[in-house]
């Protein structure tokens, strides 16, 4: 997941219980700007709808963009996904590298845990995300500058609410900013949301 460019780029979640409108805007977001990933969050039981997540791998394949599955190997590995995202635990993340390959996307979602976040990129995570799960946004911003000082590895600013939200975490050093259904679909214009989200994201991470 790397990002030549330096910019950062749109990292956008789908609800596990993805419906047909959903989906139709998530074709529609897909062809109204740049998004450089989709996640497909799992079920309340950690699993992910295979069908479901077989039709978003075939949409992001036929636009260039990659597809990860929230911590369903199987789903994963049996949809074609290019990889997952896993909570930031050595355990979980040697498992999954060592059932998906040396290929596959593996991020990683950490806690403001500099030395924990530190290993799992050496081990050879693609990405380390901060936010959400109940880190505070003054951590999650925090720990995002930090790493974007020091680390290559490409870190995702995690659940932006609003295009302003998103503007200011790129210009932390974020490379890609994850925003859930609700920003990108909040008012059934994906394609107004997605344009809107990459306009500020390019235009503040031009300006730093």
């Amino acid at each position: 997941m790397s990002d030549t460019t330096h910019s950062c780029r749109l990292y956008l979640a789908i609800p596990h219980d993805a419906d047909a409108r959903t989906l139709d805007a998530f074709q529609t977001a897909l062809d109204a700007g740049d998004v450089a990933c989709a996640l497909l969050h799992s079920g309340p039981d950690g699993a992910a709808d295979r069908t479901l997540a077989a039709r978003l791998c075939e949409e992001t394949l036929n636009r260039d963009a990659l597809l990860l599955i929230e911590n369903d190997l199987m789903a994963a590995e049996s949809a074609g996904a290019d990889g997952v995202h896993i909570m930031g635990d050595e355990t979980l993340y040697e498992a999954a590298r060592a059932a998906l390959g040396p290929d596959a996307i593996i991020g990683s979602a950490c806690r403001p845990e500099r030395h924990a976040a530190l290993t799992l990129a050496e081990k050879g995570a693609d990405y380390i995300a901060f936010g959400g799960d109940g880190m505070e946004n003054a951590q999650r911003d925090e720990m995002i500058a930090w790493w974007a000082e020091i680390v290559e590895v490409p870190v995702v600013a995690w659940g932006a609410d609003d295009t302003g939200e998103a503007a200011a975490m790129a210009r932390l050093g974020a490379d890609f900013v994850m925003v859930d259904e609700t920003v990108w679909n909040r008012d059934g214009d994906a394609a107004e949301a997605v344009g809107a989200l990459n306009r500020a994201l390019g235009r503040r991470r031009s300006a730093t």
